[in-house]
């Protein structure tokens, strides 16, 4: 779990530069223009300068330790901008009920046939539940966030964080010697109303953020038959402050601005306290060493890796998509599994969760951890790898052998980009979002037989293909 945490590093902080790239090239005039033009590989070069100048920033102020002024004003304008959101959320006049059933009854995301073919790479080419994964894991952190938040506990004292500010005490292999005094044992559990408080505050802000934008997504983009995608992942939003006033523009753009960069510098924060408190428990001899001593190591590696990942020809949401899977949605399951674990493990019985809480952590944990094999299962990634190795009979040699002409790439699978991040691309196999072109005929190179194969979790074959 800490392994993929640590390894998850790079792939947030190559992804989230980008996308402010895009925003900040926006706020400067600079046009994305056609694919394949001038204009637009000078686009794609200005992101990737942006991304670099705010990596390096990033990790200056976190050497530095020179954040507090610039944090406090963020912390002002991104307030000012999530109370806007969220008053221009109700003046829309949202569908209250269509708000409560959506969050309390689950149902499958659709994307409307506009979306599909206005935005054919962005939507409806990855598995539904691949969306979803990705989306709960942009939404909520991830391990490589909640280790982190550990260091964080450390550095601010509270109850037996002040005696262990620097390193973990060494566990017997039983429950931890605590006072069972009634006393102490309500003493020892109000120390927990602080992080709780924290913690809350947190994903309030969160939920409220998420809901603004969701809702102002359905009432003003939607009757636009406008999408957040490709070059256009922070602008199209604007208009959910300028329907108000065209001033709030400039609110919407610093607000979001500092939003994003201050997740980045604080990424650059949290992954130091990340990496220290994982190599401190795995590694005997850094049992005692303090952050300020890996700080610079796991900086370099942080930074060194996010402008390898940049500097790629993937797009943001591709390069944080593993990072959103991985990182945010499974090890997340484990980690409340393993929360459990601990607790039932190291803390005396008055100490534990209520069994209400501890069944609400175990199901969570199981949800979040069964998330990513509902993708693998369910959106016919078995189906692709089993067509890939299966023929459907009865063509003979001729048809194996000698595709007639005019046959597409499509109809045989072999379309152009075979692109592959981390394995996530493989889940999603041959749809519009392999950038090939519709209609291409296969090259000359190409001497296989066109395949059908199996779909997922359907028995028989599929209908006759058209190779006779």
């Amino acid at each position: 779990m800490a392994g993929i945490s640590i390894i998850c590093f790079p792939f947030w902080l190559g992804g989230l530069p980008k996308m402010l790239g895009q925003l900040v090239n926006w706020i400067a005039g600079i046009s994305a223009g056609e694919d394949g033009s001038d204009a637009r590989v000078g686009y794609e070069f200005m992101v990737k300068i942006w991304g670099t100048g705010f990596v390096a920033v990033a990790i200056s102020i976190t050497l530095l330790q020179t954040y507090k002024l610039l944090e406090r004003v963020q912390t002002l304008l991104v307030g000012l901008l999530l109370l806007s959101l969220l008053a221009a959320a109700i003046a829309s006049s949202p569908d209250l009920m269509a708000i409560i059933a959506g969050t309390f009854i689950p149902s499958l995301p659709d994307f409307p046939a506009w979306a599909l073919e206005k935005y054919p790479d962005d939507f409806g080419s990855k598995p539904v539940f691949q969306e979803i994964a990705v989306y709960v894991g942009a939404m909520g952190g991830g391990t490589q966030d909640y280790l982190g938040y550990v260091g964080i506990l450390r550095e601010k004292g509270w109850g037996l964080m002040k005696k262990f500010n620097l390193y973990n005490p060494a566990y017997n292999t039983g429950p931890i010697p605590l006072p069972q005094d009634p006393e102490q044992v309500r003493r020892g559990l109000g120390w927990l109303r602080a992080p709780a408080i924290d913690v809350t505050v947190s994903f309030l802000c969160i939920v409220i953020f998420t809901y603004a934008f969701i809702v102002l997504g359905a009432q003003v983009l939607h009757p636009q038959q406008i999408a957040p995608a490709g070059n256009e992942l922070l602008t199209a939003q604007k208009d959910f402050l300028s329907q108000i006033h065209s001033s709030l523009t400039y609110l919407y753009q610093v607000g979001v601005f500092m939003a994003f960069f201050g997740t980045i510098h604080g990424a650059f924060e949290i992954y130091t306290r990340t990496g220290h408190e994982t190599f401190t428990a795995l590694i005997p001899a850094l049992h005692k060493v303090p952050v300020s001593r890996v700080r610079p190591w796991i900086l370099l590696y942080c930074g060194g890796g996010a402008l390898a990942v940049m500097w790629t020809g993937y797009d943001p949401v591709e390069i944080i998509t593993p990072a959103a899977i991985f990182g945010s949605v499974i090890t997340c399951g484990l980690w409340c599994l393993a929360g459990v674990y601990a607790e039932r493990k190291l803390l005396p019985e008055a100490y534990r969760m209520r069994p209400l809480l501890g069944a609400l952590v175990v199901l969570a944990g199981i949800f979040l951890t069964g998330l990513e094999p509902l993708v693998l299962a369910l959106d016919h990634p078995l189906g692709e790898f089993v067509g890939r190795h299966v023929v459907v009979g009865g063509d003979g040699p001729e048809g194996v052998l000698h595709p007639p002409p005019g046959v597409t790439a499509e109809d045989v699978g072999e379309v152009d980009d075979p692109r592959m991040l981390f394995g996530v691309e493989a889940v999603k196999g041959v749809g519009a979002g392999d950038r090939g072109c519709h209609g291409e005929e296969l090259g000359a190179h190409l001497y296989k037989t066109p395949q059908e194969g199996l779909l997922a979790l359907e028995r028989g074959l599929v209908p006759a293909h058209g190779v006779e």
